[in-house]
């Protein structure tokens, strides 16, 4: 016997006839005025009809992150089975599987979000020495040279 009501069942396939209408299209009063029909529900509006559409993208979100965290979970797996396999060649010192174990921390870290801080820093790093160097230029430069010079590593357009 199912767990789900009638009226659960109900809803659910309201819903899925709403998004199914919307991928097609539909305006939503389009899809209200379809589903008040199909439905038999005659007080089935605009808003109702935004609500499901809104409940299933909800849903198809949730599902998807669900998906997406599993496929994490199971890429990280597979690369702590990669290291698990590595580590006899690693302790004897073989560069290879040393490269290999690399790669696979790096392929983690990315992977984890945990490689975003470092650029971060880096660009900042980078920024801040980029516009060091171009304070400095402009000191030493006349006006038309400094405009030339950013004109050739920026391709802004040349002030007159």
């Amino acid at each position: 016997m199912s767990k789900t009501s009638p009226h659960k069942t109900t809803i659910i396939a309201r819903r899925a006839r709403a998004i199914g209408l919307r991928k097609r299209g539909l305006t939503l009063e389009s899809i209200a005025s379809l589903i008040a029909t199909e439905f038999g529900i005659p007080t089935y509006c605009r808003q109702r009809a935004f609500d499901d559409v809104r409940e299933s993208i909800a849903q198809l979100n949730q599902e998807a992150s669900v998906d997406a965290d599993e496929h994490r979970q199971m890429e990280l797996s597979r690369l702590d089975h990669y290291l698990t396999r590595l580590a006899p060649a690693i302790e004897t010192g073989e560069a290879k599987a040393i490269e290999a174990a690399l790669k696979i921390s790096r392929a983690r870290c990315s992977m984890l979000g945990l490689d975003a801080g470092v650029r971060i820093i880096v660009e900042k790093e980078l920024t801040v020495e980029i516009e060091l160097v171009l304070s400095k230029l402009e000191t030493a430069l006349d006006a038309p040279t400094y405009q030339m010079v950013l004109y050739v590593i920026s391709g802004r357009e040349m002030s007159s």
